[in-house]
């Protein structure tokens, strides 16, 4: 019971939370990103894995914290995003499914951004303007919200992942 509620319950709540607080505020808090990392150790445990899912994990984990810190340095993506893809990337391990992860991920980016970008070619209704955070929303030279595109991508992976398996037979 308690693995069912880490994985299909907790896990996709905090990743939908990551995408909500990216949306309105623009940041990914390291808290947030480390109750994604806590989440995976504590299922880890419940689920008993082997040490070479751990070091799937690690190595998965390590190589998206490194490329992702080159892409910040860049000013390609925000800190938030890179550590909230480094967490996500620990649940899918060094498997296809963190090639899947990130293909998707850039897919929903896409869309959204070209979406963002939509919105953004209009004027901002009378009401809008009340809300800050639609207001920096909507600025044409505003950031991307990329957290949004990572938790697209992770929900709609996580369940072809080794997590689910128990839950489907």
């Amino acid at each position: 019971m308690a693995y069912l509620i880490c994985v299909a319950i907790i896990l996709p709540f905090l990743f939908a939370l990551a995408s909500c607080t990216d949306i309105v505020s623009f940041r990914i808090y390291n808290w947030h990103n480390g109750l994604i990392l806590l989440m995976f150790f504590i299922t880890s445990i419940i689920a008993g894995l082997t040490l070479d899912h751990y070091i799937s994990s690690l190595i998965a984990f390590s190589v998206v914290l490194v490329g992702g810190m080159l892409i910040f340095a860049l000013k390609w993506m925000g800190g938030g995003d890179v550590k909230f893809a480094a967490a996500t990337a620990a649940w899918f391990g060094w498997t296809p499914e963190l090639g899947d992860f990130f293909f998707i991920t850039m897919m929903f980016g896409g869309l959204f951004t070209l979406a963002l970008l939509e919105f953004r070619a209009y004027p901002l209704p009378l009401w809008a303007q009340n809300y800050r955070w639609i207001v920096a929303l909507h600025h044409p030279k505003g950031d991307v919200p990329y957290g949004v595109a990572l938790a697209a991508g992770a929900l709609h992976v996580l369940p072809s992942t080794q997590w689910f398996a128990p839950l489907l037979r």
